[in-house]
């Protein structure tokens, strides 16, 4: 099942491969390492 909603500030999709290094350059921010340290790893790991 394809998921995407589009409002006028926000489009909710699913992740594909394409979003790997933004999804990645997210969670290792710092204040979401904090919350969420499991999150830390290579983005090799993340692409899966």
């Amino acid at each position: 099942m394809n998921i995407y909603i589009e409002t006028e500030r926000l489009v909710l999709r699913q992740f594909t491969i394409d979003d790997a290094e933004e999804l990645h350059s997210i969670c290792t921010q710092p204040h979401v390492l904090k919350w969420m340290p499991d999150w830390e790893i290579s983005l090799e790991e993340r692409d899966g």
